[in-house]
C-alpha cells in the first residue's frame, strides 16, 4: 500500500521485493484464509477488502491485459475458503462487484477442486502458505463434520 499519492500500488513480487529503504507500507489482507483486519495496527476488514478489490483489479491488468473499463462484460467466479465469515464474504463480494463485474458465481473451494478433477467424491487437501485444511465432499457437498484447518502451512 502506498503512503502518498505520488507512488504507484504495487502488488505480488514486486510488493514483497520492496527495498526497507523505500517508504511504502505493506500490508496483508488475507491471513489463516480468513481477512487480517488488526486492531492494534488501525487494519480494519473493510480496508482488507479494499486492498483485496486493488490487487485483484491489478493483477487482471496487468497479466490478463484486461483494463478495468472492460470489467462489465465479464463474469466472475469467486472460490471461498470452506469455511468462512458470512459477513466477511459478504463485504469481499460487494468488493469484487464493485470492480463492476456483470456476474459472480460463489463456491466452496473443495467442491469447486472436486468439480475440476470429475469426481463427486473425495477428500480434498489443501496446504496453503499460512494454513492447512482437509474436508471430505459427498456428492458435492462439503461434510460439515469432517473439515479441519490448522494455522500452519508451507511457509512454517
Amino acid at each position: 500500500m502506498r503512503i502518498d499519492d505520488e507512488k504507484p500500488v504495487l502488488v505480488g513480487h514486486d510488493a514483497v521485493n520492496l527495498h526497507h529503504s523505500e517508504e511504502y507500507m505493506v500490508r496483508y489482507p488475507m491471513k489463516y484464509g480468513f481477512f487480517n483486519a488488526n486492531k492494534k495496527e488501525n487494519y480494519s476488514t473493510h480496508q482488507a477488502v479494499e486492498d483485496l478489490a486493488t490487487i485483484i483489479s491489478i493483477s487482471i491488468e496487468k497479466h490478463m491485459k484486461l483494463p478495468p473499463s472492460a470489467f462489465k462484460n465479464f463474469q466472475c467466479i469467486l472460490v471461498i475458503p470452506d469455511s468462512t465469515v458470512k459477513v466477511h464474504m459478504r463485504y469481499l463480494m460487494k468488493g469484487i462487484f464493485d470492480l463492476g463485474f456483470k456476474a459472480m458465481l460463489v463456491h466452496q473451494e473443495s467442491v469447486m477442486a472436486t468439480f475440476a478433477l470429475s469426481v463427486s467424491t473425495a477428500v480434498v487437501v489443501d496446504i496453503g502458505s499460512s494454513k492447512t485444511s482437509v474436508c471430505c465432499v459427498e456428492e458435492g457437498v462439503v461434510i460439515q463434520r469432517s473439515m479441519i484447518r490448522k494455522h500452519f502451512g508451507g511457509d512454517d
